[in-house]
This record gives C-alpha cells, structure tokens and sequence, in this order.
C-alpha cells in the first residue's frame, strides 16, 4: 500500500466513467506500491471487488486505453508463453489530463 496510490485514486474518482472503474482505480490505488507497480491475478481481483473475471478484464482493458493504468504482460523465459500481467498506475495522470483524452476521442466537450 503506498500513499501515492490512494492519493492518486481519490484525484480520478469523480472523473471515471463508471462505478467498476472507479472501484478498481480505488482497489490498484490501495494495492499499488510507490511505483505504482502491481501484479494481483484476475481471480484475486474478482474475488476481491466480488466481480467476475469477464467483468474484471474489461474494466481493466478500459483504464488501459484511457490512458490510467498500463498492462505490461509477463513472460515465461522457458517457453515464451505468456505468464501473467503486470499493472502500472500511472500515477503522473492527473484528472486535467485524463478529461482532455476523452475530449479529444469523443470530439465533443466532456463533463
């Protein structure tokens, strides 16, 4: 747990789209360590947030591509199949920056 992340998270919670959204950024934000660094598996963050691993999946996928959170997938160095995910907050993100990306996707002001 790092105050970064809860920092973090409480400054992107009015800004997310949804309640899952900002259940996980609340989660990752608690999770996270200084760096922002974290690498739960699907199941324990289902388990968790009492969410299904679909529903978990796709609310990550969605953080990613705003730009909140970044994937970096793991490999196994034996066979080169992938082995699991790790999570970075980033936690340079400010809400400024998270409601201009949106503005410019949509085309149309936001909020």
């Amino acid at each position: 747990m790092s105050a970064e992340g809860i920092i973090w998270a409480q400054k992107l919670l009015p800004l997310l789209a949804n309640d899952a959204q900002r259940l996980m950024v609340y989660h990752f934000g608690l999770r996270a360590n200084p760096d922002g660094l974290l690498f739960p598996s699907v199941a324990d963050i289902a388990m968790e947030l009492g969410k299904s691993s679909r529903a978990v999946r796709r609310t990550i996928k969605e953080l990613d591509s705003d730009e909140v959170i970044h994937i970096q997938p793991d490999f196994n160095p034996k066979d080169g199949s992938q082995s699991s995910n790790y999570y970075q907050c980033l936690f340079t993100v400010t809400p400024q920056e998270l409601l201009k990306r949106r503005k410019a996707r949509s085309g149309r002001p936001i909020m």
